[in-house]
């Protein structure tokens, strides 16, 4: 066997504190009396999500992007702006859970893009005067 042995919660609790130990690894559940900041929570709720993203392969994430903007262009005024919003929705999602590994060059460029997407559905959804 190669490498230290899995580590379980009971290994956890002895090594680690178990507001630590249950925040920051993956796969484990909660510890009574361990309240999480909101941050945490929205994490763990959006982990399982992450991982069935991460299954899909990149070429048919790209065709769903690029099939959700045809959609947004080919849609009537009013009803064009909603794809724009998912594809917002998700870059925000994907922004704030990534928000603390990034450099600034980095966030900045998704702020651009986040703000890109979300002038795009406004302008789509608002009826010109």
């Amino acid at each position: 066997m190669v490498g230290p042995p899995p580590r379980t919660l009971g290994t956890l609790r002895r090594h680690t504190p178990v507001s630590t130990a249950l925040t920051t690894t993956p796969g484990f559940a909660y510890a009574r009396g361990v309240s999480l900041g909101p941050r945490s929570r929205v994490e763990h709720a959006s982990a399982p999500w992450a991982q069935r993203l991460q299954g899909i392969s990149v070429p048919i994430r790209a065709v769903a992007i690029a099939a959700l903007i045809v959609v947004g262009i080919l849609l009537p005024r009013p009803w064009g702006g909603i794809p724009f919003l998912l594809i917002a929705g998700f870059l925000g999602w994907l922004l704030f859970l990534t928000w603390e590994r990034l450099a600034l060059p980095e966030r900045l460029l998704r702020i651009a893009v986040l703000a890109l997407a979300v002038a795009v559905a406004v302008v789509r959804i608002v009826p010109s005067a």
